[in-house]
């Protein structure tokens, strides 16, 4: 993640560089857009209590859009997110692993902050699907949920010319949570959550890193 971030602080620095005086913003009416991000985070912890908890996921999530008016962009966004979770304890191994597709739309507003810097809220409202399996020593199962989630996610662009930019943010920093599904026993479950990742262990796992193209 360090590496990535490098390179993109150097992409930026060179663009500065060789930017011209007089600034063209590409988030014009009119404009269309494609872009993405993705995230990336592992995690490994081992206490005295012989308890080893190791965490890896990523996501990425494609979107395409057309501004409607300056620094105002309507889209279409998708995303792919795979989660791994392995507990073990005294020898015993319980895990649980996640595939999670969803669509949606989403609305984007930028705020110019400084020469090529930009300050972006993107909300979202997305209906996704996620198949779990679940496994210890001795069986495993499978469930299926289906979810709705609003959410909200902060992020910083950088504009390196009037046809791509670059941002990071955190994904649906801010977001409501409805799911529902069936427990191996058959019966129908549902849940619903007002979510933040601010002051959690999760906040780096939501951190994306893309880029845009207009045209």
């Amino acid at each position: 993640m360090k590496k990535v971030l490098l390179g993109l602080l150097f992409l930026a620095t060179m663009s500065m560089s060789a930017q011209e005086t007089e600034f063209e913003s590409p988030y014009s009416k009119g404009n269309f857009s494609i872009g993405g991000g993705f995230a990336i985070y592992n995690s490994e912890n081992t206490n005295v209590n012989f308890t080893n908890t190791e965490s890896k996921n990523y996501s990425i999530n494609p979107s395409v859009g057309f501004f409607i008016k300056d620094n105002l962009m309507i889209g279409i966004n998708t995303r792919y997110t795979k989660t791994q979770n392995v507990n073990e304890i005294n020898g015993t191994e319980n895990s649980m692993e996640t595939d999670s597709y969803a669509l949606g739309i989403i609305a984007d507003k930028y705020y110019k902050i400084y020469k090529s810097f930009f300050l972006n809220f993107s909300g979202s409202i997305m209906y996704g699907t996620t198949n779990v399996t679940r496994a210890n020593n001795t069986n495993t199962n499978n469930t299926d949920d289906e979810y709705f989630v609003v959410g909200v996610s902060p992020e910083l662009s950088y504009v390196l010319n009037k046809h791509m930019s670059l941002k990071v943010g955190f994904n649906d920093l801010l977001s409501y949570r409805y799911s529902k599904n069936e427990d191996p026993g058959g019966r129908e479950q549902s849940s619903s959550n007002l979510y933040t990742s601010l002051g959690s262990s999760s906040l780096l796992s939501d951190l994306s890193i893309g880029f845009r193209y207009f045209f």
